[in-house]
């Protein structure tokens, strides 16, 4: 059984204000933090009873002691009261620190000082020195954005984790954690629903769309087609200069792994069913991956395929598969990257377009 358990998100820095969730011996909280990061009040899942904690400036505490992460969030020890911050003991009662600071003379003459005697407008993450609070959450910003500079500016592999992870840690994350902007792995995910005698929906996403937001334009293909099943060819991302350069490598016709994943979804299913059909909707990079993989087809096996590109980098041909319709925006930059292919299709002679107004979903 777990006694103390402490789940993180994202707070002032370190992990002051960032619990979100609590396990204390079997049962489930979820904590209120003041400005400071204080915990002020546990509320049970149970019975949604609150437990209150009062502190003065400087940490003396009132009211019981649930949760054994209070004043800063920092866990308190139950023998001394003493609070642990990581590099140092603080001492609520004294206001104060019980041992020198280890980084020196840094933030200001005295030694044994909290946060400069400032409680209220500062913070200390891990009892070195205090920061404003403003100054921690433009600290916070930078870090964010040395993060994804890192993910989506950087093509050079392990010089662009450092930068991301740097960034990641600075902004409170886990050093050694997942890409929060990179997912790479590409997947087929089932989106349950009603089946449809000898017919699949498929759906794939464009460049730098995660897991979370291509499912969710999966379960929206679903939803507008009467909650059938959907399975999203998902095309993980690698950043904004990768997702680039691999967009590009597409519209020269190179193969990738994920194509094959596609191709050989359309071959099995095939196989067991000669009469199974397809409706495949696609968005932006998705459009290029559909004719990739379409190379991988025999003709006969395209014309079971009905495709509806939606703001797709590439149009696609009328014929090439069974049915094919491209639904474009004249303000959609991406549909542009094809210019000659666009004024083609003006005409109505090769491609068949469909212009809509501007949308958020695909």
């Amino acid at each position: 059984e777990i006694q103390e358990l402490r789940i993180l998100g994202e707070g002032l820095g370190a992990e002051i204000g960032a619990a979100v969730l609590y396990e204390l011996h079997g049962k489930s909280y979820v904590p209120i933090h003041d400005h400071r990061g204080c915990v002020v009040s546990l509320i049970s899942l149970e019975t949604s009873e609150p437990s209150t904690y009062r502190y003065t400036a400087f940490g003396e505490q009132t009211g019981d002691a649930l949760s054994p992460w209070r004043y800063s969030s920092k866990r308190v020890d139950t023998e001394t009261g003493l609070i642990f911050f990581g590099r140092r003991y603080y001492d609520p009662d004294l206001g104060r620190w019980i041992t020198q600071d280890p980084q020196g003379f840094e933030d200001g003459p005295n030694l044994y000082a909290y946060v400069s005697n400032h409680p209220l407008t500062e913070i200390d993450l891990y009892g070195l020195w205090g920061i404003g609070q403003c100054v921690s959450g433009l600290s916070r910003m930078a870090f964010k954005s040395l993060e994804w500079t890192g993910a989506n500016l950087v093509p050079i592999p392990y010089v662009r984790t450092v930068i991301e992870s740097i960034g990641r840690w600075g902004a409170g994350g886990d050093f050694l954690g997942d890409s929060r902007y990179r997912t790479g792995k590409s997947e087929i995910i089932s989106i349950e629903g009603k089946t449809v005698p000898d017919h699949s929906y498929t759906h794939a996403n464009g460049m730098l769309t995660s897991r979370d937001d291509a499912i969710k334009q999966a379960e929206y293909i679903s939803r507008t087609h009467g909650g059938v099943h959907v399975d999203l060819f998902y095309h993980g991302t690698e950043g904004l200069i990768m997702d680039l350069i691999g967009c590009g490598l597409s519209k020269l016709g190179m193969p990738t792994s994920y194509n094959r994943m596609c191709a050989n979804y359309y071959q099995n299913q095939l196989r067991e069913n000669p009469n199974h059909y397809f409706t495949s909707s696609v968005h932006s990079r998705g459009g290029i991956q559909m004719m990739n993989t379409g190379r991988l087809l025999s003709s006969s096996q395209r014309q079971h395929i009905d495709v509806l590109a939606y703001g797709s980098a590439t149009l696609i041909p009328r014929g090439y598969f069974r049915t094919a319709k491209n639904y474009v925006n004249n303000l959609d930059m991406v549909t542009m990257t094809n210019p000659l292919a666009f004024c083609v299709g003006l005409t109505g002679k090769q491609y068949d377009m469909v212009f809509l107004p501007p949308s958020t979903r695909c």
